[in-house]
């Protein structure tokens, strides 16, 4: 055991994803979504095919081991937890319901990105991820 407080693991800066990569992120996932909804459409009535494929899309994404969805893999960021880590899906679901709340108040949950220090929404405190880029998993040199 070491008794000083060094660490084996190297340094690493965060480095939160701002406004931008999250809006075009959310563009590219809102078409990749809505083509997934015109697919089910003959099986599931509109709005449960949109509400259903968003939800599936994000969550199964979100928890999986990219930690992100097409959208925010293209634009470079990823969600994790406080830590570091990966999502779990009924975190990552959770988390995907709140953002109909950060809607619901007349759209006052995304623009909390730009007030926040860590550059968090109303969702991303709800369930305590943070939206990062991805040169953040990179050790800093």
């Amino acid at each position: 055991m070491l008794a000083t407080a060094e660490t084996i693991f190297p340094p690493r800066t965060i480095q939160y994803a701002n406004f931008r990569k999250r809006m075009a992120a959310l563009l590219i996932d809102f078409l990749i979504v809505m083509l997934m909804s015109m697919i089910i459409s003959a099986h599931i009535p509109f709005p449960y095919n949109w509400i259903f494929s968003a939800w599936i899309y994000e969550a199964t994404q979100v928890s999986g081991p990219y930690q992100a969805t097409i959208g925010q893999r293209i634009v470079g960021i990823k969600v994790c937890n406080t830590r570091g880590g990966s999502l779990p899906f009924a975190e990552a679901s959770l988390r995907h319901c709140c953002k109909y709340i950060s809607l619901l108040i007349a759209c006052w949950g995304y623009p909390l990105i730009l007030l926040d220090k860590r550059k968090q929404c109303l969702h991303d405190k709800i369930v305590l991820s943070v939206v990062v880029t991805e040169e953040s998993f990179q050790a800093a040199s």
